[in-house]
């Protein structure tokens, strides 16, 4: 299981390691990242489970950035999770 984290100045994360800048548009980083995890996966016949975690503040253009890159690289095991703000 992974989480990918959008923070509300753009951040993205994955398992609250950043990937790329909050300014990267294109989230090639992340792109990358989830090519190679969902190949392994495949050769391992495991199921990828992706969890979205999203700041309360963080934008929704760009948890859908986020989204769009997970079906670009053919992810569909993709759950949501509130981010605790505490």
């Amino acid at each position: 299981d992974l989480t990918i984290g959008v923070a509300e100045n753009g951040q993205v994360t994955i398992n609250e390691d950043p990937v790329g800048t909050p300014q990267d548009k294109t989230l090639d980083g992340l792109f990358n990242e989830m090519t190679k995890l969902k190949q392994a996966a495949v050769q391992s016949k495991t199921k990828l489970l992706i969890t979205v975690q999203a700041e309360e503040a963080a934008r929704y253009e760009r948890v859908i950035n986020v989204l769009d890159i997970l079906a670009k690289a053919n992810i569909t095991n993709v759950t949501f999770a509130v981010s605790d703000t505490e």
